[in-house]
Order: structure tokens, then C-alpha cells, then sequence
């Protein structure tokens, strides 16, 4: 009788060692993983910055000009200032939104504005603003990545539980388009 009871009471700690073991392991998945999007998205952000500061020269610049459409400018500044505003990474991702769907338009009014265009300070802006959009794509990649694994993970058994109980939630991907309408060309000389 005294075997029956050892059996059970060491199968009953295996269980509970088991489980233990693979709740803090799980836990200790969940914070790596975290740790992992949130430096990812603070690459991002990092180059969303230099962006923004990037467009920050080039309003004064076209300021400066007299560009004819100044609501646009003003759009601008108003969604830099709300993405500055934002804490969490949805409002920025909103922000950023809004910031490239003005840029585009701006894109537009300059190229179509003979004295901007053909102003060597506002062709090197343009091109500063399109290398560092390169630079948030390739950043944004990476961190859509990294949430993907986490997304994935959380998805799994059992750690779909332990996710739900430690309050880890499924992350969203950052989907960057840039504000270029068309795609970067190179002019060679003839």
C-alpha cells in the first residue's frame, strides 16, 4: 500500500515539476520575444525620426520658397505633432499614416512646381526623405517579422493560455508604403 501512495505522490510532483518548469520557460519565451519587438520598433522609430526630421527641413525650405499649396505644410506639421504626441505604437503607426499620405501629395505639388524642382537644396531633401523611407521599410521588415514569431507563439498550446493569463496580446505588423507614388529612378548621364 505504502508503494501505491510513493507512486503517486512522486507522479503527482513529475506533473507538477513539469508544469512548473514549462510555465516559466513559456514566460521567459514570451518576454524574449517582447523584448525582440520592442527594440525592433524602437529601430523604427529611430528612423521615422530622422524622417520627420528630414521633412522638417524641407517644409522651411519650401516655406522659404513660397510653395503655393501651404495646406499641405500645414497637414504636415499637424501629423508630425500627432505622431511626437503618440505613446503607444498604434497612434504612431496612425501618425506615420498620415504623415506619408501628405508627403505624397507634396511630392506631387513639388514635382510639378518648376521653381522648386530644379533647386539643388530641395532635390537633395526629397532624396534624404526617400533613403530614409528605404530605411523604415527594411526596419519595418524586420520588427513584421519578429512580431509574426511572437504572433505565432502565442498562437501554440499551451502557451496560448499562459499568454492569456500573463495578458500578452497579438501584436500588429507595421505596414510601411512610403510616400513615394512611383518608384525611385536613377537619370543617367547622356
Amino acid at each position: 500500500m505504502a508503494n501505491k501512495t510513493n507512486y503517486w505522490l512522486w507522479g503527482t510532483l513529475g506533473v507538477l515539476a513539469f508544469s512548473f518548469i514549462s510555465f516559466f520557460s513559456t514566460k521567459n519565451r514570451l518576454i524574449t520575444l517582447d523584448d525582440a519587438n520592442r527594440s525592433s520598433w524602437t529601430h523604427v522609430e529611430n528612423q521615422l525620426q530622422r524622417r520627420y526630421d528630414l521633412i522638417s527641413d524641407l517644409t522651411n525650405t519650401l516655406k522659404e520658397m513660397s510653395l503655393s499649396d501651404e495646406t499641405l505644410i500645414k497637414t504636415l506639421s499637424i501629423a508630425k505633432l500627432q505622431f511626437t504626441k503618440a505613446t503607444a505604437t498604434s497612434e504612431k503607426i496612425i501618425a506615420s499614416a498620415q504623415i506619408e499620405a501628405t508627403l505624397a501629395r507634396l511630392r506631387l505639388v513639388i514635382e510639378n512646381d518648376p521653381k522648386i524642382i530644379n533647386k539643388q537644396h530641395t532635390n537633395q531633401l526629397l532624396s534624404s526623405v526617400s533613403e530614409s523611407e528605404d530605411r523604415i521599410l527594411i526596419e519595418s521588415m524586420r520588427y513584421n517579422e519578429n512580431i509574426k514569431i511572437y504572433n505565432q507563439t502565442l498562437n501554440g498550446f499551451p502557451t496560448r493560455y499562459i499568454a492569456k493569463f500573463l495578458k500578452h496580446t497579438h501584436k500588429e505588423p507595421f505596414n510601411f508604403k512610403g510616400s513615394a507614388t512611383t518608384p525611385h529612378s536613377i537619370e543617367l548621364g547622356k
